[in-house]
């Protein structure tokens, strides 16, 4: 069942998917060109080969290649194939079973790998198969430990969540070894609706999607209910495998807030608002959450994001696709920009048409920073005040459609004022040896006759200031002094 999970996302491709992994198969629309994926028994071909090594057939017989029947939907559990339409030996439908009534499957064209209820797949059910074998019984609540590893976990939620030390969980408890392929076949993360404390803070969670949100007050669930005890390092640590927590709730999970009635669908970890069941396809079960989780998104307890991660796509009923950089969201005007159809969440399109209004945890332009880059133009840029500008390229840009960014303003160079003018001009006439500003020649002018008027003294260091009018005057009287010595006046005839 772990298998089957790890593939969620994946379009589904007809007759694509073996014991490796993804393949094209024969394609069909979601699948053109070079994409891989899987349709409902290549996804059951990989399950059952990564815990057994057992290889199925690609076609509705799986139900009769040795495994062991199931006839009651009860008697299910995580890791049974499931066949739906039809028998035994020629069904319809196949899925992986996740345990609370819920299948890992590839359902149809266009709907990737994820989990469906029982109800969902529109089929009578038909039964069952195990080909994992069985062991000692795993219930809630229980310890686990595989054969020949150290490692100990416990059973929360059917999942198997990680126990670093016994005095996080009250001290030491009996342990019951399990086979690997029993372990695999347990759920990857909690089932939705799983509450769980944590021993170290006391702090409560609701388990929506695979991730746990904080419960700020029984009464924004509905008042108290009944939790089990688990390791805080789970919480702590959501990133690494053995946790078995995911750090945001999985793509397309639905949570509803009892304090006001709103229902939000998870896309790229954010909660984006349901203004109605008809825009995403129908009415869907939700988890019921705290609506302090939402209203404190970036709050680390929360486990939400305030808008989509970088990258997510969004379809809606109306046909409108759109790729998100930096909490906006980008149009995107065909997918064949991208290399075909990528994964993604359907969503109410009243989210996009809304960005203003905070429910939609959406911004009408990406935040400032946010780097993107066009295609097919391959063109960088780098936003800031709901403008773009070039940018040079940067390796964790979002790849965006060059038809959508049309739709946001290209920022002007920054104009120069008169003196910032005028000081390049002076700059490039330096450069060039050209005729200085008439300005700049007044003033070198100025400066020549100021220093002239103060004659400095070599040999005494004394400065002498230059001879006034009068001065001026006596100096050519004494310059017309005779050889007797006589001192002719200005107009006398001697």
């Amino acid at each position: 069942m772990a298998a089957a999970a790890s593939q969620a996302g994946r379009p589904y491709c007809w007759d694509g998917g073996g014991p490796s992994g993804p393949t094209h198969g024969s394609g069909g629309p979601g699948c053109e060109g070079s994409t891989v994926g899987f349709d409902c028994t290549g996804l059951t071909i990989y399950a059952v080969y990564q815990a057994t090594g057992k290889v199925l057939s690609h076609d509705g017989h799986q139900g009769t290649e040795g495994g062991q029947r199931i006839y009651n939907e009860s008697e299910l559990q995580p890791g049974d194939l499931v066949f739906f339409g039809g028998t035994f030996e020629n069904f319809d439908h196949a899925g992986v079973y996740a345990g609370g009534g819920k299948i890992w499957d590839a359902l149809n064209y266009g709907i990737p790998v994820q989990e469906h209820t029982l109800a969902q797949v529109g089929l009578p059910f038909v039964g069952g198969a195990r080909y994992w074998s069985g062991g000692a019984s795993v219930g809630e609540g229980s310890f686990v430990q595989v054969a020949g590893h150290s490692e100990v976990f416990k059973i929360v939620g059917g999942a198997p969540l990680y126990v670093s030390n016994w005095s996080a969980v009250g001290g030491p408890k009996p342990v019951t070894a399990i086979s690997q392929a029993q372990f695999d076949s347990l759920r990857p993360y909690p089932a939705d609706g799983t509450l769980v404390n944590t021993t170290n803070d006391g702090r409560v969670y609701v388990i929506a999607g695979g991730a746990p949100l904080y419960v700020s007050n029984w009464s924004g669930i509905g008042g108290p209910k009944p939790s089990i005890s688990i390791d805080g390092w789970d919480v702590a640590n959501t990133a690494n495998p053995a946790a078995h927590l995911r750090p945001y709730p999985a793509d397309g999970t639905l949570v509803n807030t009892p304090n006001d009635g709103r229902v939000y669908e998870i896309a790229g970890g954010a909660p984006l608002y349901v203004s109605n069941w008809s825009a995403i396809g129908g009415a869907r079960p939700s988890t019921t959450v705290d609506g302090w989780d939402v209203a404190n998104a970036l709050n680390p307890y929360a486990h939400l994001r305030p808008y989509p991660a970088d990258g997510t796509f969004l379809n809606s009923s109306t046909g409108r696709v759109y790729r998100v950089a930096g909490g906006a969201p980008i149009p995107v005007s065909t997918w064949s920009v991208f290399g075909g159809i990528q994964p993604y969440v359907t969503v109410d399109q009243w989210d996009m048409d809304n960005e203003a209004n905070p429910v939609a945890h959406l911004r009408s332009a990406p935040v400032d920073g946010t780097v993107v880059q066009g295609l097919p133009s391959h063109s960088f840029w780098v936003f800031g005040g709901s403008l773009r500008s070039p940018a040079p390229a940067s390796s964790t840009a979002v790849a965006v459609d060059d038809a959508g960014l049309a739709g946001y303003p290209i920022a002007e160079a920054p104009s120069e004022g008169p003196q910032s003018e005028r000081k390049t001009a002076r700059r490039r006439a330096s450069k060039k040896g050209g005729a200085k500003p008439a300005h700049r020649r007044r003033h070198r002018a100025c400066r020549k006759h100021r220093d002239r008027r103060r004659v400095h003294c070599a040999k005494s260091g004394s400065q002498h200031r230059h001879p006034g009018r009068l001065e001026r005057r006596h100096q050519r009287r004494s310059r017309r002094v005779g050889s007797a010595g006589r001192i002719r006046l200005s107009g006398s005839r001697g």
